[in-house]
């Protein structure tokens, strides 16, 4: 009876999160909200293959930050990238048969962003034959889309949280 006692009482506090300072560290939080589109949330769980590259999110905000964006720009995109890759921040994320909320088998999906169909097919041609390894050309891709240049438009001088809806809807 002691030692049980004494495993309830003795188990140290879990550590309290801190805000963070800078946007990689606030997407790499395991306490940070990760907003998700809405056919990544309904949809069911397809089998994933992922080549794990590991990207530190510190280099990405890093990356982003030297084209330009703005640090609540910046952890928008980390947070769709935490949410959309498998492991989060693996840029070798891949799912063969990726799914819409509706069920719809919408063909191969990978990287970062988990592009699918032809975004994914354009991202890989910009990216490389090591596409998966290739983050920064993911990166790169995904700054040259339309939607992205949208984003970054619509997301200038918006909070981080505002910033991080605009770019998941």
């Amino acid at each position: 009876e002691g030692d049980a006692k004494k495993e309830e009482t003795g188990a140290a506090a879990p550590p309290q999160a801190t805000p963070a300072s800078t946007p990689a560290e606030a997407a790499a939080s395991p306490r940070q909200a990760t907003p998700t589109t809405p056919a990544a949330s309904a949809a069911p769980m397809a089998e994933k293959k992922p080549e794990k590259n590991i990207v530190d999110p510190k280099e990405i905000s890093s990356y982003l930050k030297s084209k330009g964006l703005d640090d609540n720009q910046i952890a928008g995109i980390l947070a769709n990238i935490k949410a959309e890759s498998f492991p989060p921040f693996n840029s070798g994320s891949y799912t063969a048969h990726d799914k819409t909320a509706s069920g719809k088998d919408v063909g191969a999906s990978g990287g970062l962003f988990q592009f699918n169909g032809k975004r994914f097919e354009n991202m890989k041609a910009v990216a490389g034959e090591n596409w998966a390894k290739n983050w920064k050309g993911q990166i790169d891709y995904a700054l040259s889309e339309p939607e992205m240049k949208s984003y970054l438009k619509n997301s200038k001088g918006a909070s981080a949280e505002e910033a991080s809806k605009l770019f998941t809807t």
